[in-house]
């Protein structure tokens, strides 16, 4: 469906803004007096790793209470592990961005770029076959095309083990 195409795009947009920590620490300076802490690199990017995790569980408890019980939407644990799943992958590439790029200009620039157009491009928006067949193959390249594939495979009620192929092409 297309309402969990959206939250997929959504997912992508928060987990790329709360990695962005990582810049706005470059920007108030704070990472070098980080960095002048005996704190090793690698437990800098997990601790943000964790941070940002954090954050995607704290949504997607928000998206389980509103859905449970204001809109009385059935889900099932699977989808909230595809959710999680999707935006664990999400986070990682944030982290990469944000590490890459120099400033915070550019990293609010590029990211609704991207998760923009890889979410129009994957099927998020609209139905895959109202494109052209070779965008349709293009779209494979998405993480959104996947994401949405092993939802539609959710959502006829078979298992998140079907689908190791989606899961697979997600990482």
């Amino acid at each position: 469906s297309f309402a969990s195409g959206f939250l997929f795009y959504v997912l992508a947009m928060s987990m790329m803004q709360g990695t962005s920590l990582i810049l706005e620490e470059k920007h108030w300076n704070t990472l070098s007096r980080v960095r002048q802490a005996p704190v090793g690199r690698s437990s800098y990017i997990i601790a943000n790793f964790i941070t940002a995790a954090l954050f995607l569980a704290v949504n997607l408890l928000s998206l389980f209470l509103v859905a449970a019980f204001l809109f009385r939407v059935e889900t099932s644990l699977a989808m909230y592990l595809l959710w999680f799943y999707y935006g664990l992958i999400w986070i990682v590439f944030g982290i990469f961005l944000s590490l890459v790029v120099k400033s915070r200009a550019v990293y609010a620039s590029v990211v609704p770029i991207v998760t923009t157009v890889l979410a129009m491009l994957g099927g998020s928006f609209w139905p895959l076959w109202l494109m052209p067949p070779f965008m349709q193959k293009l779209a494979m390249i998405t993480p959104h095309y996947w994401a949405n594939d092993a939802m539609m495979i959710l959502q006829k009620g078979q298992s998140l083990l079907a689908q190791r192929t989606d899961l697979l092409a997600l990482t």
